[in-house]
This record gives structure tokens, sequence and C-alpha cells, in this order.
């Protein structure tokens, strides 16, 4: 069942554990108040390493600032810069928030569809590029706006209130309330809740033994790593894509598979996939699966092997539809109805499952259900699948 974010406006409950569709199981040991979360199940490989804005170079927030970039939930300031000490506003948030949401598994949550024509719910109507984002977080009871009906959109979010804007997100998706352990001598009111959910699961951290510092602006840098951290917890609540997948961003973009190469490394085989087209970046689903299906028919496709791994890449367009710049379709790879065999411990074969909306499905037939990782390089770019060798016996 599919979490479709509910009216802001129907949102009166005591509790979120109480709502019927419960989907999640959150974990009953918390983490420590001053215990950080780190953001490896979030973060894969490149996307936390490789050097996105010429103004990050070191520092605590460099890997989750990288991340964020590289999921297209942060775009930089402009000039290839990133602004890391400058304040986050209301209105900015509201997007870096929306953009985050585009990772989770849609099968999960989704954000509200919005009438165009409708007006803004806020006495100071947000506009321009930040104001749908704010519109659907209302809609989606994620941001609530002012004491005097107005949402202040250029108003900077300090710490507090940014605990309040990721707690609503996170028990939005998940549909359960986080955890509840943490406290802090200088938090209470309005907020106070959400700052100790947040230090609970190890997402935001206090400035002391027992202070948090909640009046304090969250400048870029900061924002990012509370980002990063957050979007680990969703990952490791299944609600979220993390070493498995990397939804596609932006969402028109097209992409076609140009080569496809099995190789065997000494503890691991791997099976590339070199796609080209938009200057984006390709989206790709990976994950075990019980049978390989025709998505759309639902007809079934023989892959030899013993376990069956599932690649999708997100953002393919079929040959012929015009998508593509013809030197791209040209040099179409084609499966010719064969299977590519593989030669190593990990990998059987891999078979073409074909493309149906955007999703062009490869199965790879393997010994056994192993471990695997997924990466993606560029220029050009191409996702890789790294199955581990089964254990010796």
């Amino acid at each position: 069942m599919v979490r479709t974010a509910s009216p802001h406006r129907r949102r009166a409950r005591a509790s979120l554990v109480g709502a019927a569709a419960l989907l999640l199981m959150l974990p009953t040991t918390a983490v420590a108040d001053d215990s950080a979360r780190d953001i490896d199940q979030a973060c894969l490989g490149s996307s936390s390493t490789e050097q996105r804005f010429t103004d990050v170079t070191g520092g605590v927030h460099e890997p989750a600032i990288n991340c964020i970039a590289a999921f297209y939930i942060a775009l930089g300031s402009g000039a290839g810069e990133y602004d890391g000490s400058s304040p986050v506003t209301r209105e900015q948030m509201a997007t870096f928030l929306t953009r985050s949401l585009a990772r989770v598994r849609p099968s999960v949550f989704t954000l509200p569809e919005l009438d165009p024509s409708d007006d803004g719910p806020f006495g100071d109507e947000v506009t321009g590029v930040h104001g749908n984002a704010v519109d659907q977080l209302y809609e989606a009871g994620i941001v609530a706006g002012q004491a005097d009906g107005t949402f202040g959109a250029t108003n900077n979010v300090n710490r507090q209130q940014l605990a309040t804007f990721v707690v609503r997100t996170i028990e939005e998706v998940t549909g359960e309330e986080l955890p509840q352990n943490a406290s802090f001598a200088d938090v209470s009111g309005t907020h106070q809740d959400a700052v100790e959910k947040l230090a609970t699961v190890g997402i935001l951290q206090g400035t002391g033994p027992d202070t948090f510092d909640p009046n304090s602006d969250v400048t870029r840098a900061q924002m990012a790593t509370i980002l990063a951290r957050a979007l680990d917890y969703l990952v490791e609540e299944e609600a979220m894509y993390g070493v498995d997948g990397f939804p596609r961003t932006p969402p028109d973009a097209e992409f076609g598979l140009t080569d496809v190469d099995v190789t065997e490394q000494d503890d691991a085989d791997q099976v590339a996939f070199q796609v080209e087209g938009d200057d984006g970046q390709i989206g790709w689903s990976v994950r075990y699966v019980e049978q390989a299906v025709q998505d759309g028919s639902g007809d079934p496709i023989d892959v030899e092997g013993d376990a069956i791994l599932l690649v999708e890449l997100i953002g393919s367009v079929p040959a012929g539809l015009g998508g593509l710049p013809p030197e791209i379709e040209d040099d179409l790879f084609d499966f010719d109805g064969e299977a590519i065999e593989g030669d190593g411990d990990a990998i059987v074969e891999v078979v073409n499952g074909g493309i149906f909306e955007a999703r062009h499905r490869i199965f790879v037939g393997t010994t056994d259900t192993l471990p695997f990782t997924v990466d993606r390089g560029s220029d050009p770019q191409v996702v890789t699948v790294e199955i581990e060798h089964p254990a010796d016996d």
C-alpha cells in the first residue's frame, strides 16, 4: 500500500502511532543523544566523495554536502559554489525537503498532487521556484505556517524549527512516531518533542552535555548533514532508496543503454551498464526478486542461476521514440535476444527484460543471493553492479 500524504486540513490526530496505515516498524532501542548517525546507507559510493563544489574542500560536512548534491537535493548557489556558511530560509528548506522526498520509494509514500487553480494556503503566498514545494508540504502536513497565517518564506530556519520540519517529514513517510528519549535543559515549548526525537535517533546533536541552542540559525552546511542523516534513517527503515537505488533526477531525463560489460574480479563479478543521453544522472534500482517477468505484461522470462538480481535503469527510453539524439540511437546496445553469459563465480548470465515506462529492466542470474554494491561513474556514465563471490565452503 502506498502512503499518499493526507491534506494538512485533515491532520488532526493525537498520535501517528494510531494511524491506520502503519507500514514500518521502528527500532525499540533509541540511539543515544550524543551519538551521531552516519550516512553510509544513504550516501552510496562516489555520492559522498566526488567533489561537487569549488568552495567545499574538507570539513565535517563535506561528505553530506557532496551526497545531497549528487541526488539533486542541493543545486548550489551559483558559479559552482555551495555557500555552506549562509543560513537556510524557510522556503529553501521546503524545497530541500521535497527534493529529498523524491528518493522515497513510490510504493511507500508520495507527495500530494496540487490543483494549479487553488490559491496558496498562506497570507504571504510563496511564489517562484519554492512556491510549489511549500504548497505540497502544507498539503502533506509537514509545514503549518506561522501564527499570523503567513509562511515567513524568507525568514531563516533555526535549529528547533528544522527539527520539527524533519520529524514531520519522517513521520509522514513512515506512518510511525519516532522514539523520544533525549532531553535538553534549554528546549521547551512547541518544538521540544521534535528536538528530542531527532536527538534520540542521532539525526541532531546537542551543543553541550544538556544544551541544544534551539534558536541558532541553521547553515546550509549543517542542513546538508541533517538531511543526509535523515535519509540514512529512512533507508534503514526501508522507506527510501539507499545502496540499492538512485531514483531518476531530473524527472524528464532520457537515456539509452549503449554497452554492457561482464567481468570477473578476484573476489567479485561486475556487470557495467554504460548509458548516454541527458546531462543528468541515470536512475537505478537493484534488488533480488523471486522471478523474472516483463514489466507491464507480466510474462515470465527465463534466467539461469539460483537467484535473480533485477537491475532497473530509470530514465531509459527505447529507440524510435525521438527522445535520444540520432548518434546515441545508432549506438544503443542490442541484446539480439541472447543472454550475456558470465564466467565468474557470482554472475551466471545477464538477460534483457525490455523497457517499460522509462525503466529498462535487466535480470542478472547469480549463483546465490550474494551481497552486492552499486556505483556510478561519469564520462561516460556507467552504472556498475559488483556482486561478491560466494564464501568458500
